[in-house]
């Protein structure tokens, strides 16, 4: 590099580290998820990222092992925390699947529409819960060990884990589509949440 000197030579009269910036509240849009995808089964034993949020050393990723026989189970990486795995189940080849996330930590931090009336205080029991749910029924609830929520953790990505987990292949295979949940079906989902503490 011929741009700059190898050393500062200034005077240095003090270093501080900065506080991180508070959460900024996200839209609702950006905190439940609705993936219409056909799940791998031709790939067993492969685990496939579905959903991960953060940056790698701070994040939580979601993804499906592909067992023999048409069996999935949905398992979570907390970075630096563990996981675990959800029951195994059966699953349908070459069908369209919808897996519906509610994910607490972004949830708990979404602006809401005051229309739909929902009851902050268990909104925040769910502040640190994964619900995962499979054609319409939920088949995993799962308690997050990670207490912070930072402002990274409202950066998503859908069928890729660019964080680089070791629990999961780069990218899931085959299409897989975040689909846009429309606001009556979306206050719905929230609602069945919540009942479902």
């Amino acid at each position: 590099m011929t741009l700059a000197l190898p050393e500062f030579t200034g005077k240095i009269l003090s270093v501080a580290r900065l506080p991180p910036p508070a959460p900024t509240p996200v839209d609702w849009n950006n905190s439940i998820f609705r993936i219409q995808c056909v799940l791998p089964v031709q790939f067993p034993n492969g685990n496939f990222p579905i959903f991960s949020s953060g940056v790698a050393g701070h994040g939580t990723l979601l993804f499906v092992t592909i067992m023999p026989g048409n069996r999935i189970r949905f398992g979570v990486d907390q970075w630096g925390y563990g996981g675990g795995n959800s029951q195994v189940l059966e699953v349908a080849p070459d069908t369209t699947h919808t897996i519906e996330i509610f994910y607490g930590p972004l949830a708990g931090a979404a602006r809401w529409p005051s229309s739909w009336r929902l009851d902050a205080q268990a909104l925040g029991a769910l502040n640190h819960t994964l619900n995962v749910w499979l054609d319409g029924k939920r088949v995993w609830s799962f308690g997050l060990a990670q207490i912070d929520v930072l402002p990274t953790d409202s950066v998503v990505d859908i069928g890729a884990n660019t964080r680089g987990f070791s629990t999961a292949q780069g990218e899931f295979p085959g299409q897989l589509d975040n689909t846009f949940i429309p606001e009556p079906e979306a206050a719905e989902f929230v609602r069945r949440n919540l009942g479902s503490q």
